[in-house]
């Protein structure tokens, strides 16, 4: 009985550890070697009628797979590395399958919801809140990195599919922001709220968490 005959698809499985010892190692893991090696073995299942071969290519350096003509069905890397290899995979629609490998546990917590973020960066996901923060600069006057910690913190619990703003200066921020559908922008020991660009009100910076949450929880 073949695989083609009960309509099973068939994945194959390219690494640098499979890879024959006459290859000499490239880009440090062989990557640029996959393609190659792996169409003489897919023509040969395709001889077999094997025509629905989904491969299976896992690196940790997918940067050239659009050499690849066969579509990919995954990748896999290891956490935390794979923001930057999955966003523009995903992006161009490559693949269909997104594995997170992580080594310890305690990381878990981790992953989820930077995956989460990831695709609602790229639109692939509405639920959730979509913090969007600035770099700062030399007008912010606040512990901004902490401010934005524990506003994200408190948006994870949150599910509405919203853009919320969290800028470290009231000069720039509502402008820069008025794309969110809702944001605060801190000032010297203050936070103002803006919709859409435009100013609410100003709060204490104490209280500044709180009022955006209660505000979100309104919409």
């Amino acid at each position: 009985m073949s695989a083609f005959s009960v309509q099973l698809k068939v994945a194959l499985d390219a690494n640098q550890s499979g890879l024959k010892d006459e290859i000499p190692p490239m880009m440090c893991d062989g990557f640029e070697f996959i393609p190659d090696k792996t169409s003489l073995p897919i023509d040969e299942l395709r001889l077999s009628s094997i025509h629905d071969l989904l491969p299976f290519l896992s690196n940790q350096d997918p940067i050239t797979a659009k050499r690849i003509l066969l579509d990919l069905r995954g990748f896999t890397e290891v956490y935390p590395r794979f923001l930057i290899y999955f966003s523009p995979l995903l992006y161009r629609w490559r693949g269909n399958e997104l594995c997170v490998i992580l080594p310890e546990q305690q990381h878990f917590h981790l992953a989820l919801p930077a995956i989460a973020d990831l695709l609602r960066s790229l639109e692939m996901r509405s639920k959730g809140i979509r913090l969007i923060s600035c770099p700062t600069c030399a007008r912010c006057r606040t512990d901004f990195p902490e401010m934005v910690r524990s506003i994200e913190e408190q948006l994870a619990r949150m599910n509405k599919p919203l853009d919320v703003a969290v800028m470290g200066c009231e000069v720039n921020g509502p402008g820069e922001a008025r794309a969110a559908d809702i944001g605060i922008a801190f000032g010297d020991q203050k936070g103002m709220l803006f919709k859409n660009g435009e100013k609410i009100r100003v709060v204490s910076i104490e209280e500044a968490a709180d009022v955006l949450i209660r505000e979100l929880e309104t919409m």
